[in-house]
């Protein structure tokens, strides 16, 4: 018996002939299921795509963010749903934004201060050239300080100008490592699980981000220590005087944060910080890139530049800096073209050019004779939706006239994604419409103001045209520089 057993043995195949023949049996397997019995296989697409997610990598990693090109590509050849890998689909109909990005129904989905006063002074040296997204981001990281915390920090007062710079730059490069890490999210436990010594060695970026979380951490440390002081020195406020304290506009997010009705686990020091440092990162990275793009485009059609020069003038008389009768924030609620300029500048940012896909745990999603089932992560484009040719005419032209009353058509506000809908609305959106107000009144308004020229800087320096974490520029690109004029009133 031992002598039959161990002629077997002998006959036997070498143990690597028979991994890899078990591993040649899985992959067939795997294959033959992701491509024809998968839940996902009557979708149109790509059967490399549904074979593997490397061919979204492909163009996502190695062709450095260009996936959502191929992604329009695809659907103009497939149709309005398309499976883009072998877990996911992909929509390019605007009917369907709301319900992926459903909050008017309960499904399980998952996954202001002026700013003028503080842009002003760091554009004081008539003739030099000025980085812009350095200025933009010291004044966005004021504004979330602004709000967020007791003790704001006011970077335009301090020489900070080379932190905030070097902590765009580093969300930059954050953006950009996002994207690996979309396709090998096991990376990030690795990265959790590195002691935050070495790595602060091993990615200098890594650093600069820290340096923004500890800033984060210490106003939290601030602001906690401060109303922990005063509720120990002062009567029980009642639940009125909570309250009111809660509704009043100068209560700060961190003190929303910390009275919220969340369960105790979810406002720990290291959520609330986490939080808050999500919140900082999102406005010190995206005001920035938004301002940039509109920024240029004004700058680069005069007809456009003295036409909202023109309104201004007329709005709000010859010097800003005067007292006036009328609140300045009210006269701006007529300036049409102003509020054209910011709408257009948003459109063609386009935030994140591919949005993150959503899940319907509970029902399946029904559109046309398609019926997605339950589960099944399905995404927008905001570039394609932002760039339908049938919605906006000239589509990548900046046309603040098409926003304006008697052009402006619902088709238009329906398919206008950079700020999300839905459960993916933007926390910010109507304080980036004021923050974008205020900006471009400091530069293009009545009164003392700079005169901007454009400095070696062409579209492709500015344009989002890489999908990372959010929209980003080329690699290379140069930013938006400007030459700084003075002009007085008198």
């Amino acid at each position: 018996m031992l002598e039959q057993l161990s002629g077997l043995i002998e006959a036997a195949p070498p143990l690597p002939v028979v991994v890899l023949a078990c591993l040649g049996v899985y992959l067939s397997g795997v294959s033959l299921y992701r491509v024809y019995l998968s839940p996902l296989s009557p979708f149109p697409g790509p059967k490399l795509a549904a074979l593997t997610g490397w061919y979204e990598f492909y163009y996502d990693i190695i062709k450095d963010g260009q996936f959502y090109l191929k992604v329009q590509k695809l659907h103009e050849k497939y149709g309005p749903i398309i499976r883009i890998n072998p877990w996911e689909l992909h929509a390019s109909d605007p009917v369907l934004f709301s319900q992926i990005y459903s909050s008017g129904v309960k499904h399980r989905i998952e996954k202001y201060a002026s700013s003028q006063q503080g842009l002003l002074p760091k554009l004081n040296r008539s003739g030099s050239v000025v980085k812009m997204e350095d200025l933009f981001t010291v004044v966005s990281a004021d504004l979330v300080a602004a709000f967020s915390f007791d003790d704001a920090v006011d970077l335009t007062e301090t020489d900070e100008l080379q932190l905030t710079g070097s902590i765009y730059s580093a969300l930059q490069t954050v953006a950009r490592v996002l994207a690996w890490l979309n396709h090998f999210s096991w990376v990030t436990g690795l990265i959790n699980a590195i002691p935050p010594t070495l790595l602060l060695r091993l990615a200098p970026t890594v650093a600069t981000n820290n340096r923004l979380y500890l800033l984060v951490k210490k106003q939290f440390d601030s602001s906690r220590a401060a109303r922990i002081s005063t509720s120990k020195s002062t009567v029980t406020t009642s639940d009125d005087e909570s309250t009111d304290e809660l509704l009043s506009p100068d209560t700060k997010l961190i003190v929303h944060l910390l009275n919220s009705n969340l369960p105790p686990h979810e406002r720990t020091p290291e959520r609330v910080c986490a939080e808050l440092l999500t919140i900082s990162m999102a406005t010190i990275f995206n005001i920035p890139r938004v301002m940039m793009v509109t920024t240029y485009h004004i700058l680069a059609n005069p007809d456009i530049k003295e036409k909202l020069r023109s309104e201004l003038d007329d709005l709000l008389g010859p010097d800003l800096d005067s007292k006036q009768e009328t609140p300045v924030w009210i006269k701006l609620n007529k300036a049409e073209y102003l509020k054209a300029c910011a709408k257009e500048g948003l459109r063609l940012f386009f935030g994140a050019l591919r949005g993150s896909a959503r899940r319907n745990l509970d029902a399946p999603i029904v559109y046309k004779d398609w019926v997605i089932p339950p589960g099944t992560p399905v995404g927008m484009s905001a570039w394609m939706l932002n760039t339908d040719p049938e919605v906006y005419p000239d589509p990548l032209a900046f046309r603040p006239e098409r926003w304006l009353p008697g052009n402006h058509k619902s088709e238009m506000d329906r398919n206008f994604a950079s700020l999300g809908r839905g459960s993916r609305t933007c926390l910010g959106i109507h304080l980036v419409y004021v923050f974008m107000r205020d900006l471009l009144v400091a530069m293009f308004g009545p009164g003392d103001r700079p005169e901007l020229t454009l400095y070696e800087t062409e579209e492709s320096d500015v344009a989002t045209t890489v999908s990372g974490l959010s929209g980003l520029a080329k690699r290379g690109a140069r930013g938006l520089r400007v030459v700084v004029e003075w002009m007085s009133a008198c």
